[in-house]
């Protein structure tokens, strides 16, 4: 079950049941039928979306005031994933009945199955406020937050709608949000709750099994996902799962041999290789680690982390010019780990005694993600690893000014001054730091010693 995708099935879904009992009545009731509505009270009895768009198009009822018909009419569009031409019908069907919630729901869900969130949210919050004694506009407005990856501000209306009607879709997406912003411990007692109600249902075993696993109660994380994988078979996030619970706990036997189970099972999926590979070489097994991680990116070419572990493999190997390959290549194919990718590359270019390629890396890092004081002081450590600190001397004035008061660009900047010779300096920034970080400052304070 993928609850994001919950909002269509329940706010249209409901509207369908509904509209369509009454349409049937109403068209039941007209007695000298033409053909037309004879051959609409068909369609709508057997949900034959392409006719009843038809036979409602003929009749002209995007033009008419009967909002009914509209709604029907803008249904049939919804259901056939013509967002574009639904959206106009839903807008106008809201002008004509503002006084029916449906209205409003069914224009929300245009705008959320054209992504735009900020409309369909907007939507949802006037209902709510218009409807305020209704859980459905309540429950809707959580599932959008949530679509839309605002999981905090989801909360406070899935909640308002649990404590009023404790469903388990509910008390599934409820959990989910609370696990999303790191509230493990609420997301763990709700997803108790469900195993116990409901011990049979895979899903709810793998969520409780992740919140456990988050909260390092490993054994019975093991024991839910265990028994997801046992309930259904199929399921590859349980068994991804259950490999870091073993592999968390000190299995790393039993965790290995899991993700191998995964791969045999889910052979067309990447991520299930990449998790192979990532337990291969935390065994050290870097040989069939790259390989699993190159069968990854034959399903998937743009996988990111699956290019930056190959590297750092064929970095153990000794693979040099391939492991820059690969984080190059990572760089391109992710923009999210491409400072990443250019920092480990400096690094490693500084192992092997290459400091003018690792300071160009260093710089492409700090380019990409000048915020991280992390990349500055890998930066400065590259040149104090290399025993080259005078080239850092614009290093540590760039450093200084973007993060002045940051404990371990403090560390690394002293260091440097220290073997530069620059001791009153580097004494100045070891005052700063005994007031923020004591245990920094006795280090800095024993080189000074040496």
């Amino acid at each position: 079950m993928r609850p994001a995708l919950y909002l269509q099935a329940k706010s249209i879904g409901t509207h369908v049941c509904s509209l369509i009992a009454v349409l049937c009545c109403c068209l039941t009731g007209v007695y000298a039928q033409n053909k037309d509505q004879q051959a609409l009270q068909v369609a709508v009895q057997s949900k034959n979306w392409p006719e009843i768009e038809k036979i409602l198009a003929r009749l002209n009822v995007s033009a008419s005031s009967d909002a009914s018909m509209l709604s029907l009419y803008t249904l049939s569009l919804m259901q056939q994933e013509k967002a574009d031409a639904a959206l106009p019908q839903a807008a106008r069907l809201l002008e004509i009945d503002s006084n029916r919630m449906q209205s409003w729901l069914m224009l929300a869900e245009c705008y959320s199955r054209k992504q735009r969130s900020e409309d369909c949210i907007g939507t949802l919050q006037r209902a709510s406020v218009r409807f305020r004694d209704s859980l459905q506009t309540q429950w809707a407005l959580g599932l959008a937050y949530a679509k839309f990856g605002r999981y905090q501000d989801a909360i406070a209306p899935l909640e308002d709608v649990m404590f009023r009607r404790s469903d388990p879709s509910i008390m599934y997406e409820l959990a989910r949000c609370y696990f999303k912003t790191a509230q493990y411990n609420a997301a763990t007692e709700i997803n108790e709750l469900l195993v116990e109600r409901f011990p049979n249902n895979a899903a709810y075993q793998t969520a409780s099994g992740e919140s456990q696993l988050a909260v390092k109660n490993f054994s019975k994380a093991i024991s839910h996902l265990e028994e997801a994988v046992r309930l259904d078979t199929t399921t590859l996030d349980a068994l991804l799962l259950l490999t870091g619970a073993l592999q968390e706990s000190g299995d790393s036997a039993r965790a290995l041999a899991t993700a191998e189970v995964a791969v045999r099972r889910n052979a067309a999926d990447p991520m299930a290789w990449y998790n192979l590979g990532l337990l291969r070489m935390q065994n050290r097994q870097f040989d069939s680690a790259s390989k699993a991680l190159k069968r990854a990116l034959t399903l998937r070419p743009s996988y990111g982390e699956a290019y930056f572990n190959l590297a750092v493999a064929y970095e153990q190997k000794g693979f040099i010019e391939d492991a820059v390959n690969a984080f190059k290549r990572c760089a391109i194919v992710s923009s999210a780990l491409a400072p990443d990718a250019y920092n480990s590359l400096a690094i490693m270019y500084r192992r092997n005694g290459n400091l003018p390629d690792a300071l160009t890396a260093h710089e492409q890092a700090i380019a990409l993600r000048d915020t991280s004081s992390a990349l500055h002081v890998s930066r400065l450590n590259s040149c104090f690893e290399a025993d080259k600190c005078e080239l850092a001397t614009g290093f540590i004035d760039q450093a200084l000014q973007r993060f002045p008061q940051q404990p371990q660009i403090l560390y690394a900047v002293s260091r440097c001054l220290l073997r530069i010779g620059r001791r009153d300096e580097a004494a100045q920034h070891i005052m700063v730091l005994e007031k923020i970080d004591p245990v920094l400052a006795e280090q800095l304070k024993t080189m000074m010693r040496l």
